[in-house]
């Protein structure tokens, strides 16, 4: 709801809600319906196919799906990858405070790089939806290798992304190239531009924005953890320095608005 009313206040055409532990489509079409039906703000949920929440259940998958999530990402806090991460970096944002149990990792390919069967029925599901659009979670770059490939199999590599590459999944800026030129997405997001877990400095954005090509990335909050504010105007503080980093105006409008709009089927 302080997201909402936030970006209401801010103009924004719309706002989707991401959580790593649970499907917040439900969630943000009750909002929408009992607290902002006159509003012209569109309010998403969205699914992220972590263990927690059914890990790569087909069957959670498909639900989340007609519930109205218009955004899915693959694994993120149980991917192997980001588990290894976190490991290393005593420091970042947990996702889970306590747990009794310890799930499993998960990881989307086989040995022979491979997507598994349960991932490669997950981008067919996806498929089916155009208007959802399509995160490649936090696996490991050769992971993520396989999701483009398939993307571009399906034809929906116009509405897939990759998630900040160049934190947690560690990709060099060569291989996120690679994947833009494929047709996907790029990520750039402001909460890994947060000097104490992050750091991501505005110049070196600036950098990846300009060789990855601004028709290729979108502009992501990431925000809305303890100690980072309200995410609306952190978000908007980020959009600030990117400017003042020598990011054209246009260049931002694009980045935030109407490649995302783009991509989610909004006019």
């Amino acid at each position: 709801l302080e997201l909402c009313y936030s970006a209401e206040k801010a103009g924004y055409k719309a706002v989707a809600h991401k959580d790593h532990n649970y499907g917040s489509a439900a969630m943000a079409d009750m909002i929408k319906k009992h607290f902002f039906a006159d509003s012209p703000l569109q309010i998403f949920g969205s699914f992220a196919m972590n263990q927690t929440v059914g890990g790569m259940s087909a069957a959670v998958l498909e639900n989340q799906l007609n519930f109205g999530a218009r955004a899915v990402w693959f694994p993120t806090s149980s991917a192997k990858n980001h588990v290894e991460f976190t490991s290393k970096h005593v420091g970042f944002p947990k996702t889970i405070k306590k747990t009794h149990v310890v799930p499993e990792t998960i990881v989307l390919t086989d040995e022979n790089g491979r997507l598994t069967p349960e991932a490669d029925k997950a981008m067919e599901i996806l498929a089916d939806y155009p208007n959802v659009v399509i995160g490649s979670g936090h696996g490991a770059p050769s992971e993520i290798d396989a999701l483009v490939d398939k993307a571009v199999e399906l034809g929906i590599q116009d509405r897939f992304f990759a998630d900040h590459p160049y934190a947690i999944i560690d990709a060099s800026l060569e291989k996120i190239k690679e994947w833009a030129d494929k047709g996907v997405v790029v990520e750039m997001v402001a909460g890994m531009t947060f000097e104490e877990d992050c750091p991501f400095p505005m110049p070196v954005m600036k950098e990846y924005i300009e060789y990855i090509g601004v028709e290729r990335c979108i502009l992501v909050s990431d925000l809305g953890q303890k100690k980072r504010g309200n995410p609306v105007e952190a978000f908007g503080n980020f959009l600030l320095r990117l400017y003042n980093a020598g990011v054209p105006e246009d260049a931002i409008h694009y980045m935030t608005s109407e490649h995302p709009a783009k991509m989610l089927g909004l006019e």
